[in-house]
């Protein structure tokens, strides 16, 4: 019997609709994901055995689109390179959200959850992994370079914010199934950027799942996740006025990615919303 091979995955960006599309797949009947969310497996710069790899698809209960949802995969430079080596038919699928909305919603989350990028709003916004993630064109680039761009959809959180059910069935079209499908995510907002009810609590959390993930457990932190009583423990109502998107505004973050989004859209192939040339 030959193996089972995954035909799509979701390169980046996260803070970008991701948790909420790996909510809504994992409901379709003919949509398989991986259950730990994300393998990692082309987020890393060395690769283990693609046996491995191909086993997390091991039982996808005949779903015809089959894949995971990786949102740090664009990060690494190597990753379109490679996957385009093992999965030359793989779909690509991106969505990306206006700069300063996504560098609030990034810094807010690392708050709650991870001293590891800097304790303060400067830190953060001055942290060598925000400057990666806010590169689109950089980011981008490899993967129509490697990849037809019949195989891409770069799609925006201006999108899903306006219209989920038309954004879901844009990309259930893409993957070639039923696109009229309602899952009960659709209307939720998922994993949303709140602030931590108690930081060490939270911070203690974060960790222990990185560290479950590592050992395997993915499954079991994605389950754990999206228990309702574990939000409620973890995170109060975030703040309409946040401190992050002061601090954002501040430091001019949607005004220094301007220069980069002609160069953005010459890649992808269709214009930003224009949402973003005006924040």
């Amino acid at each position: 019997m030959a193996d089972i091979r995954p035909n799509f995955i979701y390169v980046g960006a996260p803070k970008s609709g991701s948790s909420w599309l790996f909510r809504a797949l994992s409901e379709h009947p003919n949509v398989f994901v991986s259950r730990e969310k994300s393998t990692t497996f082309f987020e890393t710069d060395e690769l283990g055995p693609l046996e491995d790899y191909l086993a997390k698809f091991a039982d996808t209960g005949g779903a015809s689109a089959i894949g995971e949802i990786a949102h740090d995969t664009f990060l690494n430079r190597k990753a379109a390179r490679r996957i385009r080596a093992a999965f030359p038919d793989m779909r690509i699928l991106c969505c990306l959200r206006e700069p300063g909305d996504f560098a609030s919603s990034a810094i807010q989350w690392w708050s709650a959850h991870t001293a590891q990028y800097g304790e303060t709003a400067a830190e953060m916004l001055a942290h060598e992994r925000l400057t990666r993630l806010l590169d689109y064109p950089g980011l981008m680039a490899p993967f129509f370079e490697f990849f037809p761009q019949a195989q891409i959809k770069v799609l925006f959180f201006d999108e899903l914010k306006a219209d989920p059910e038309r954004f879901l069935a844009e990309i259930l079209e893409f993957l070639e199934v039923e696109a009229d499908f309602r899952p009960k995510v659709l209307d939720q907002v998922v994993n949303r950027a709140s602030r931590a009810r108690f930081r060490r609590l939270t911070h203690l959390a974060y960790g222990t799942g990185g560290a479950l993930r590592r050992l395997g457990f993915g499954q079991f932190v994605e389950y754990t996740k999206q228990r309702p009583i574990v939000e409620r423990l973890l995170y109060a109502p975030p703040e309409t006025d946040s401190w992050a998107t002061a601090a954002v505004r501040d430091a001019g973050i949607s005004a220094a990615a301007q220069p980069k989004l002609d160069a953005l859209e010459a890649i992808i192939g269709r214009p930003v919303p224009p949402a973003w040339r005006s924040a």
